[in-house]
């Protein structure tokens, strides 16, 4: 059979589904890495790191940590493909609930924060942490990232899906947060976007009308 990326070692705490969570008891702000390992070095370290064993993030334990007192949750998955996806996964599980929700971004050539303080230092890992930027910003950005914005089909497609992401959000300053980064990630003014805007909320209105009614 294929051998799953993470496995958990006799003797690991798995509370509720993240390792490490009973060490971070009562902690308001959490650090979440993909790695077992890498969230217990991290705990060594002084920091409150909980492991979801993965990129996928149950909802069991997102009850596990709003039942922790949690009042932040620093996302800091693999800086690979699937860690961006399931960071993107994970924003949309966390709209709606009590958690507020922020993303690190490592400097370059780093894939996760272990490796990170390992090579670089704690202070290195503080600095990003300092610099996490709350996740409807961060995801504003990822959008505009997967598409060419020097050309208009690009531009387009960023926005239509980006507006669509943003019509999800129903915090208004998480909504801020979002067409802030889209303006700066595409330079488009706020009145370029304005209409846009206005349209995707007329759409997913209209949809949630019509899903209502079926």
């Amino acid at each position: 059979g294929v051998e799953p990326k993470y496995k958990y070692s006799a003797g690991l705490e798995k509370g509720a589904g993240l390792v490490g969570l009973e060490r971070a008891r009562g902690q308001a702000r959490l650090l979440l890495v993909e790695g077992v390992l890498d969230a217990l070095y991290l705990a060594a370290q002084g920091l409150p790191a909980v492991a979801v064993g993965g990129t996928d993030f149950s909802s069991r334990q997102l009850q596990a940590v709003e039942h922790n007192r949690t009042q932040e949750l620093l996302l800091a998955l693999d800086a690979d493909e699937a860690g961006q996806k399931g960071t993107v996964k994970i924003l949309e599980q966390l709209r709606g609930s009590t958690l507020r929700a922020y993303v690190v971004s490592l400097p370059a050539g780093y894939k996760d924060p272990d490796e990170l303080v390992r090579a670089k230092g704690l202070e290195a890992l503080q600095q990003a942490l300092g610099a996490a930027e709350s996740g409807s910003r961060w995801q504003a950005r990822h959008i505009c990232s997967l598409h060419d914005l020097s050309t208009d089909q690009g531009r387009d497609r960023a926005l239509s899906q980006a507006l669509e992401a943003w019509s999800r959000i129903e915090d208004g300053l998480e909504r801020r947060d979002f067409l802030e980064a889209l303006q700066a990630a595409t330079g488009l003014s706020a009145e370029d976007l304005a209409y846009r805007s206005y349209l995707q909320a007329q759409r997913a209105a209209q949809s949630h009308s019509e899903a209502v009614a079926k």
